[in-house]
């Protein structure tokens, strides 16, 4: 992927374009950052992108961990907490433009018919920092320029370390007709153990209190996955199992067993991630110019930018929920029952919805001014068609 080239533009997001701020420096998480962005300017305060008016030595350190996360009842909420590393203040920004990296975490959402169980696995590779660094040509003509200006041109800091890495979800859930039928398979089955493992009586016991579920696994990522697991699981990362077939059941439960046979392995995923082709960009950080040595830049702040930031948290609060709404309903109208038609009808409401908030976040990409993007909003809200489970 070539880098982005329009100025300004919002930093994309996995999800969140999260950003937490101190008094030195701001963390970005981007699924489309590139290596190519060191050096690059950036309001802090909004995401926006600016000129590249530093320059520098790319210098690489090596400081491999893979850490292993398990849980169930995980939610999307609970999923973009983690990866934004617990953002203060919940402040997320990149809402106009992350629909599809919403779409990917509320693929984890639950309800009060769900049980999920979720292996979540993070691979922090080598670091690239900036370093020797030296104004461009552009930051050369602005040395001597009001703080506003330099800011205008150049934002308020600019990127400066790149985390390689890639973050991985395992995700096996059944997803129930009925909350009756939830509260018995969760009654007799020990949901931890359960979806990640294989024996005789467990596989049994499964069968016997999943007659009236759907069951799926799902590999999620925001970085690139290994073929291998496509080869198991399809395409789409996704593969669906259906009630009163035994047999469907039990490939579900086979793939189950040989992605995490594949995740485990010494030969299988670690040895996939040595290849620094197969990684993407954890998260960016930026520094403010005038503490990181460029005095020239002092007194450079990022404006104020609060009423867009909390538009950017209403749209993307409404997405999540479309998105959470849309996996729930896909997994219904895909177990035979009577209802079924029903929520088909439910799931072209709710794909209606999406399109439409999708639209009004990309005309507020294109032109992020908060008057502007408010009408968009309430447009966008006032066509919603209204969906209930």
């Amino acid at each position: 992927m070539s880098i982005r080239t329009s100025i300004p533009k919002f930093i994309g997001g996995l999800a969140v374009l999260s950003l937490v701020t101190s008094i030195e420096a701001t963390t970005f998480i981007d699924p489309e950052s590139q290596t190519s962005w060191l050096g690059q300017g950036v309001q802090s305060s909004s995401g926006l992108f600016k000129e590249a008016c530093v320059k520098g030595e790319w210098v690489e350190f090596n400081n491999q961990s893979l850490t292993f996360n398990y849980q169930d009842n995980k939610s999307a909420r609970q999923s973009l907490r983690e990866v934004s590393g617990g953002v203060a203040a919940s402040v997320n920004l990149g809402l106009f433009g992350g629909g599809v990296s919403v779409q990917m975490h509320t693929r984890l959402e639950e309800n009060e018919n769900t049980a999920s169980v979720v292996f979540r696995l993070s691979y922090k590779s080598k670091q690239i920092t900036l370093q020797n660094r030296s104004y461009t040509t552009l930051g050369k003509s602005l040395i001597g320029q009001k703080p506003k200006k330099i800011e205008a041109d150049c934002g308020d800091e600019y990127i400066d370390h790149i985390q390689l890495g890639n973050e991985l979800y395992f995700v096996s859930q059944m997803v129930f007709s009925s909350k009756e039928e939830y509260e018995k398979f969760i009654t007799k089955i020990k949901v931890r153990v359960l979806f990640f493992t294989t024996t005789s009586s467990i596989t049994e016991e499964f069968y016997r209190y999943a007659q009236s579920g759907r069951y799926s696994i799902k590999v999620l990522s925001p970085n690139p996955l290994p073929q291998t697991i496509y080869d198991i699981v399809g395409d789409d990362g996704e593969m669906s199992c259906f009630p009163g077939n035994v047999k469907s059941i039990g490939a579900c439960v086979q793939s189950n067993a040989l992605i995490m046979d594949y995740l485990l392995s010494p030969d299988g995923y670690k040895e996939w991630l040595l290849n620094d082709n197969n990684l993407g960009v954890n998260y960016l950080n930026s520094s403010n110019y005038e503490k990181t040595g460029h005095s020239e830049y002092a007194g450079v702040v990022a404006p104020d930018v609060s009423d867009l930031i909390n538009l950017q948290t209403s749209f993307r609060e409404v997405l999540t929920r479309q998105f959470a709404l849309r996996n729930i309903i896909q997994a219904y109208a895909e177990v035979p029952a009577r209802n079924q038609i029903e929520y088909h009808a439910l799931l072209l409401d709710v794909n209606s919805n999406i399109t439409l908030l999708e639209s009004a976040m990309s005309n507020c990409k294109s032109n992020p001014i908060v008057n502007l993007c408010q009408t968009e909003m309430d447009y966008a809200m006032e066509q919603l068609i209204p969906i209930s489970l």
